[in-house]
C-alpha cells in the first residue's frame, strides 16, 4: 500500500491511500488518482512497483503529456525508484509517494502518520486527514 501526499499552493495538504499498482494519475475519473487542473492531462502518469535487489520500489511514467511530469525539479519521462524524499510535480500539484510499510514502527493504525521530514527548507510536515 502506498500513501501518496498531494500538495497545491495555499492549499492544506491530502494523503490519499493507493491499495493496488499499476495507480493512473490524471484528471480523468477513469484514473486511481485524480488530479485537478486544466493543465493535468486525461491520463498524466502512471505508479507502477518494479522488483528491485532488496525488495520493492516504485517507479513513475509520464503518458507523453504536453505539460509533462517533475522529478526534483526535472522534467523525466520515466523515474525511479522513487525515494520518499523525491518531490513529483504534476501542473501545480506536489506529489510524495511512501510505502506504508516504511512509516515508523511506533505509530499505531489510529494515529495520523507523518511522511519524515528533511532538512529541505520547502518540506512540511503532512499528516491524514
Amino acid at each position: 500500500m502506498l500513501l501518496i501526499s498531494i500538495e497545491q499552493a495555499d492549499q492544506p495538504a491530502l494523503i490519499h491511500r493507493i491499495d493496488r499498482l499499476p495507480c493512473r494519475l490524471g484528471r480523468s475519473r477513469d484514473c486511481e488518482l485524480v488530479l485537478a487542473g486544466w493543465r493535468v492531462g486525461r491520463v498524466h502518469a502512471q505508479l507502477q512497483i518494479e522488483p528491485v535487489a532488496k525488495g520493492r520500489a516504485v517507479r513513475i511514467t509520464d503518458a507523453g503529456t504536453l505539460g509533462g511530469t517533475l522529478v526534483n525539479g526535472e522534467r523525466i519521462t520515466d523515474f525511479g525508484p522513487i525515494s520518499p524524499l523525491d518531490l513529483i510535480e504534476i501542473a501545480g500539484h506536489r506529489l510524495r509517494v511512501q510505502f506504508a510499510s516504511e512509516l515508523p514502527a511506533e505509530q499505531d493504525k489510529d494515529s495520523r502518520p507523518a511522511l519524515s521530514h528533511d532538512t529541505l527548507s520547502w518540506r512540511r510536515l503532512v499528516h491524514r486527514q
